[in-house]
């Protein structure tokens, strides 16, 4: 054990071959660069074999110390060298990333442009295609009526027993093709079949009616007699039914008329009131079968007004007001 201990640190040769090795290890590391952790593992080496050789000489520790110095200043350019790799390739990745962003950005652009322009092609072909269903739809509205509906309004002011009818569109579309049907009867039965014919024989076929359109009927009724010439007390009302009837309308109407006392030129004056229901078609019921309900279309209680929808009375007492009113001023 002694002889190896001596021959450890006190063989020249051993010594000089020690530090031509460690020489040319630092001129490797510096003429070939290595990754880092390569230098600071032969620096680590170095240091283990100063370790062990206690009893070296000054010169050959210094050469030591300049090895061991020249591998820490080779792993400090190896770690220098790796981190500006490493940012160069990051700075490419970057560039790169930013190419494909920005491709795709510019697909995505493309996209919503291309996007974009059919949007607004098919908006104006959904335009143009509702625009030709709504017209489609209007016109066959106005073929049809649609839920336009008839009222027939007698005229009782200053008319005395002798009563005209006026005719109102009621709705937001065209009526044609209609006819209406006044009569005194609201039941046929075979015992009044002539005055069922007479009356179905002054049917009235009505031109077309634009929505709000007002009518003015040639039939005019008489109401001191009933439907078979008998005259009606002073307390007796009067019942007058219209059908009325077209390719999509079919309503009944009845009016109710009551003595009103007399006009200012002793003529008779009588009051109405009236209810438009909805005629379904005809069909035949079971015993036992539900009858369905009737649609009440509109509806006016006792009055005198030419249109209960669109009173004048209000307005001829307003005008008269004003009239008065001015009189006082002059």
């Amino acid at each position: 054990m002694g002889a190896a201990t001596c021959f450890w640190n006190g063989n020249a040769q051993l010594a000089a071959a020690l530090l031509v090795s460690a020489v040319g290890l630092v001129l490797w590391t510096l003429a070939r660069p290595r990754p880092p952790g390569i230098s600071i593992g032969f620096a680590a080496l170095v240091a283990g074999i100063m370790s062990v050789r206690s009893q070296m000489k000054p010169q050959e520790k210094f050469v030591w110390i300049v090895v061991l110095v020249a591998l820490v200043y080779s792993e400090t350019r190896a770690i220098q060298r790796s981190d500006e790799t490493n940012q160069r390739n990051q700075e490419q990745q970057k560039k790169e990333f930013a190419g494909i962003a920005a491709d795709l950005r510019d697909s995505i652009r493309k996209g919503e442009e291309q996007y974009s322009s059919t949007i607004r092609h098919v908006d104006v072909v959904l335009s143009k295609t509702t625009a030709v269903a709504t017209l489609a739809q209007t016109s066959l509205d106005d073929i049809t009526g649609k839920d336009s509906f008839l009222t027939v309004i007698p005229d009782v002011a200053y008319s005395g027993d002798d009563i005209t009818f006026k005719v109102v569109n009621r709705g937001r579309h065209i009526v044609s093709g209609s006819s209406l049907l006044i009569t005194k009867l609201g039941v046929w039965w075979p015992g009044v079949r002539d005055i069922m014919l007479n009356d179905v024989n002054q049917r009235i076929q009505l031109p077309v009616m634009h929505p709000g359109e007002t009518l003015l009927l040639s039939r005019h009724i008489n109401l001191s007699r009933d439907a078979f010439g008998r005259e009606l007390h002073e307390s007796e009302k009067a019942s007058v039914y219209v059908f009325a009837s077209g390719p999509s309308l079919s309503a009944v109407e009845q009016i109710d008329f009551r003595r009103n006392g007399r006009d200012s030129a002793g003529r008779p004056s009588w009051q109405f009131r009236y209810d438009v229901v909805e005629d379904p078609p005809y069909q035949i019921f079971k015993p036992g079968q539900k009858v369905p309900k009737t649609t009440r279309l509109e509806h006016c209680d006792w009055t005198t007004e030419s249109d209960p929808k669109h009173p004048v009375q209000p307005l001829i007492a307003l005008m008269q007001a004003r009239a008065t009113q001015k009189q006082e001023q002059r």
